[in-house]
């Protein structure tokens, strides 16, 4: 499965022309996004794992009790959890957080629900008749402690039982026990019935009944049903041409140990005694019911809708072979299967079903249905992009919405809080008509289409007040007239002007009342005022200064100097003064004509470009006063900027290709005289580069990066604008295989390297497809699997690994499969020894050094099943665990295998000279006399003929088909005190054959 979560976080960067100055912004933490933790319930197994399946986690996970929870239901060891009872607690799951959130903490209960248990196994007994003799009844399968009882209705002058089975034959006769087990704690509570047969005393021979409806319990032992007096000399065999894996039977006793289920007859011959008649062969049937597969599961599946991805649908503890489908009346829209057997499937859609898998069972076990939940969620889409966009007023303009990376419908509104009357906006298409000057957010969700969440993100329109080039107060000439009031004439405002003398001025010329604000001439010289429009809702405020020029009272002709910022067409009056005849110019020579075109006779100028010319005003006087010339400077200013330039679009969205070539966006309202330049920040060239001249635009790399767009010209000043360059990654090209992990054979400590990856372009990352047994699978990040145990027989001997390349800047995420397969244990891959275990008394040492303090445990197995702790309790002091190995007296004749079951304890050797005995998977810690730790650790093997298919085995010597593997676990340490770091890992393992010989 591969889930697909992409986060693009943009930078918007508004970039100056040529300032390299950059600057850095520190952020908090943000809040944690939240952390869920459903409850977890689970019925009790020994020694159980537990999975918390906690979402929205960002750093690393832990646990912990919480105060005053039950501490003995659960095992917090390593942030793994294992079951230690049936009751209930409460756990604390803390996530660490990461660089951007914060940590978190959250609670969660724990349900332990008592386990399902197989029946008791019970046999009916039959007691020749001898008043007053005493009898011991019992039961196999026993989890809790035992009550014996007559059953109600029953007779109860044939025996008389006592709470623990024991029992005084009382009369002949028939009657039932009833034999309850309470469970213990952490087992449900379970009863049978039984029956006890009291014959009278006779000499007959026995007749032998069939044996029926009799649980599955491996191992578990049966007793032959018969009634009269069985000979001195019998003997027991499984028919010739029965089914030879149901029971193994003893051949003198006839006891039986449960194989499998199904079947078989028994044979069974019984010498009569001297000179009395041959006694015909009997036989009798023996049935054992299959089981019920209590371990077949489907963990509920919640997934990201996976579009073309084919994916299986995971089960445990299967036995035969499954069929997969929907369940009647469910969703048929969710998923499909592809392959009804193997539980693949396709993805048709979003949404929850149901779906119904049978298990077809095997010669053991019964065919079983189950029912899972299956959701398919919406995928988590790319971060919907938009810039925010910014516009000088124009009436009616209309604006487009920039936005990228949608999935589905985009729809547009006002945002909550925003100005209503600067756009209107379309709700479809997101085209937005101007109103006014303001500030607007629009607010723009994407419906995530069929499969994608929805999303919504914010932008801001901004709409500039107009520069009022229009406005200007012309220079103006006067005669000195003392305390003259002197009114300026504003053209072109937009609002309300007032005036204030400038420092600029001359003093004594002008002076200004500080309450009427009335300015009055007061002496020859150059005065300066400034203007203010204050503007409007459309305009801005607008400031200008202009001269006053007080002529001395001599008559002469005077010119002031005409300034103006560049306006199209604008005219201007030219301030003259002393004019007596004819007034006349002509250009100076090497001036500019382009600058403004001259009306001498309205004595105005109109403004046709910026820039600075001189003209020789010329009054021709009259009869009695000569002609006179004066110089004219006439200054046009750059405007502040084109107000005109405009691009037909503020975003390019792409996604990335190497070296793919982009072309600018058109540019639209350029001046006339001006050239444009390209630009883009050094910080954002890793995403596009820009050709200074003609715009060309290359791809880099994936991001968002800002192109600035700056129009030179003779008439405005340099007027800048910016388009976004937004490049998404690529779909990846495929991560594949170059060469397939090979198998390995297991040992204690295994490390399977990751396979090696064509086409990686990021960092990898990987994880089960299928989350197994953590008891027997470990993976860390960079893909190496750590093997920490053979798996069972109820798991599979490979796991599935997907391994995830990021893309890195370029690309999307994309994952590849693989199995990393492994063998059985082979000899000569690093064991202490290779040990032969006959049937006698068999000590292992361990040469391995532990530390004080360190805890230490042994682990013994098969490539079928581990070592079991009899009555359930690892830590019980004098116990012993059990393993059941396949032996055969002819390894080439399977007939000729049969089940043993050999011991193996713990019996570490302390201080004081005493040794200690614990199950061989006991926790050692400071477990001898006076809290001290073990000198030396060893292992016990040993064969009790009491153990499950001990006591059916005849005489002979058998082979194990595979060893038992022994592992010693310990922490790193070196003898002298130097501890290593590390965990508790496989310090020294053996492998133990089986060889063994009943007499």
């Amino acid at each position: 499965m591969r889930y697909l979560l992409i986060m693009i976080t943009i930078l918007l960067t508004a970039c100056g022309g040529g300032d390299d100055d950059t600057s850095t912004t520190i952020q908090e933490k943000s809040i944690h996004p939240g952390l869920i933790a459903p409850d977890i319930q689970a019925d009790y197994s020994l020694n159980g794992k537990l999975t918390a399946t906690l979402s929205g986690s960002v750093g690393n996970l832990s646990f912990s009790l919480a105060d005053g929870a039950a501490n003995d239901v659960v095992r917090v060891d390593q942030n793994s959890l294992t079951i230690l009872n049936a009751g209930k607690t409460r756990l604390i799951a803390t996530d660490s957080g990461n660089s951007q959130y914060k940590a978190t903490s959250i609670s969660l209960n724990i349900t332990i629900d008592k386990a399902n248990r197989a029946p008791l196994l019970t046999n009916p007994y039959t007691y020749q008749y001898d008043s007053g003799a005493s009898h011991q009844v019992g039961v196999s399968g026993t989890k809790g402690q035992l009550l014996y009882e007559l059953s109600p209705g029953y007779p109860d002058d044939v025996v008389k039982i006592d709470v623990a089975g024991s029992l005084i034959v009382w009369g002949a006769g028939q009657t039932q026990v009833t034999v309850k087990d309470d469970g213990g704690r952490n087992y449900q509570a379970s009863e049978s019935q039984f029956t006890i047969t009291v014959e009278a005393a006779s000499s007959q021979f026995a007749t032998y009944q069939d044996i029926t409806n009799k649980p599955l319990i491996l191992g578990g032992t049966l007793l032959p049903v018969y009634s009269g007096s069985p000979t001195n000399e019998i003997s027991f065999t499984v028919a010739e041409n029965a089914n030879q894996d149901v029971v193994q039977i003893h051949p003198t006793t006839g006891v039986m140990n449960i194989k499998g289920a199904g079947e078989t007859e028994v044979i069974v011959s019984q010498t009569p005694e001297d000179n009395h008649q041959d006694i015909a062969k009997q036989s009798f049937k023996v049935k054992v019911n299959k089981a019920n597969n209590t371990s077949f599961k489907a963990s509920i599946l919640t997934i990201p809708y996976g579009f073309d991805d084919e994916l299986i649908l995971q089960t445990t503890g299967v036995q035969g072979t499954l069929t997969f489908e929907i369940l009647d009346g469910e969703s048929t829209d969710v998923i499909n299967f592809i392959n009804s057997e193997t539980g693949q499937y396709r993805f048709s859609g979003v949404g929850a079903t149901k779906v119904k898998i049978t298990d077809s069972g095997n010669t053991n076990y019964l065919s079983m249905s189950i029912v899972t939940d299956v959701k398919v969620e919406r995928v988590q889409p790319v971060q919907l992009f938009s810039v925010n966009l910014e516009s000088s007023y124009q009436e009616n303009k209309v604006i487009s919405a920039q936005v990228a990376s949608r999935q589905g419908k985009l729809s547009f509104s006002l945002a909550t809080d925003s100005a209503t009357d600067v756009v209107n906006i379309d709700a479809q298409s997101g085209e937005m008509t101007v109103l006014k000057p303001g500030k607007a957010e629009i607010s723009v969700t994407d419906d995530g289409d069929l499969f994608y969440l929805p999303q919504t993100i914010n932008f801001f329109v901004t709409i500039n007040k107009l520069i009022n080039e229009q406005f200007s107060v012309e220079n103006d000439l006067h005669n000195n007239v003392a305390n003259t009031v002197y009114t300026p004439v504003a053209k072109g405002n937009q609002g309300l002007v007032t005036y204030a003398i400038s420092s600029k001025s001359t003093a004594n010329v002008l002076t200004q009342d500080p309450t009427t604000k009335v300015i009055t001439l007061t002496g020859a010289g150059r005065g300066w005022i400034t203007a203010t429009d204050h503007g409007n809702d459309y305009y801005l405020s607008q400031t200008t200064d202009f001269i006053v020029d007080v002529g001395f009272a001599d008559g002469s002709l005077t010119a002031s100097a005409v300034s103006a910022s560049y306006a199209p067409n604008k005219v201007i009056s030219i301030p003259v003064s002393g004019v007596i005849g004819q007034l006349s110019y002509q250009l100076e020579r090497g001036q500019p004509a382009d600058v403004v075109s001259i009306n001498i006779v309205d004595r105005t100028v109109t403004i046709k470009n910026a820039g600075t010319t001189y003209y020789t005003l010329t009054d021709s006087g009259n009869a009695s006063i000569a002609s006179r010339r004066v110089q004219l400077q006439v200054s046009i200013a750059k405007a502040a900027e084109n107000v005109d330039l405009s691009l037909n679009s503020t975003l390019i969205d792409t996604v990335y290709e190497e070296d793919k070539q982009l072309t600018s966006p058109a540019i639209l309202g350029n001046a006339t005289q001006s050239s444009i330049k390209y630009f883009v920040d050094y910080s954002d060239r890793q995403v596009v580069t820009a050709d200074s001249s003609s715009g060309a635009l290359t791809i880099q790399g994936a991001g968002s990066a800002q192109v600035q767009i700056t129009e030179e010209s003779r008439n405005f000043e340099n007027t800048t604008r910016n388009v976004t360059v937004n490049v998404g990654k690529a779909k990846h090209p495929g991560l594949t295989l170059a060469k397939q992990v090979p198998s390995a054979s297991y040992y204690p400590g295994l490390e399977m390297p990751a396979a090696e990856l064509a086409n990686q372009f990021g960092i990898l990352n990987y994880k089960f497809a299928y989350i197994p047994n953590p008891e027997v699978y470990d993976l860390s990040s960079n893909g190496i699997l750590r093997v920490l145990k053979y798996p069972g027989s109820r798991s599979n001997n490979y796991v599935i690994i997907t391994a995830t390349d990021d893309g890195g800047d370029n690309y999307l995420p994309d994952s590849v499969d693989y199995i990393s397969l492994l063998s059985p244990i082979e000899e000569g891959n690093g064991e202490q020894a290779v040990i032969t275990f006959d049937g006698n008394e068999l000590p292992i040492k361990s040469p391995i050094d532990v530390a004080a303090g360190d805890e230490t445990y042994f682990s013994a197995f098969d490539t079928r099943s581990e070592a079991e702790t009899m009555g359930d309790n690892a830590q019980e002091s004098g116990g012993y665990a059990t393993k059941t190995v396949i032996v055969c007296q002819d390894p080439q004749d399977l007939l000729s295998c049969t089940l043993v079951t050999v011991r193996l304890q713990n019996t570490s050797h302390c201080p004081d000279g005493s040794k200690i005995s614990y199950p061989v998977g006991a926790k050692i810690r400071y477990e001898c006399p006076g809290l001290r730790q073990p000198t030396r650790s060893e292992v016990t093997v040993s064969f009790n003929k009491t153990d499950a298919f001990n006591e059916s085995l005849s005489a002979g010597t058998y082979q194990a088909k595979e060893p038992i593997t022994l592992v010693h676990f310990a922490k790193p340490y070196r003898a002298g005190g130097v501890i290593e770091a590390g965990d508790i890992q496989p310090r020294a393992w053996w492998l133990i054959k089986v060889n063994l010989v009943v007499n």
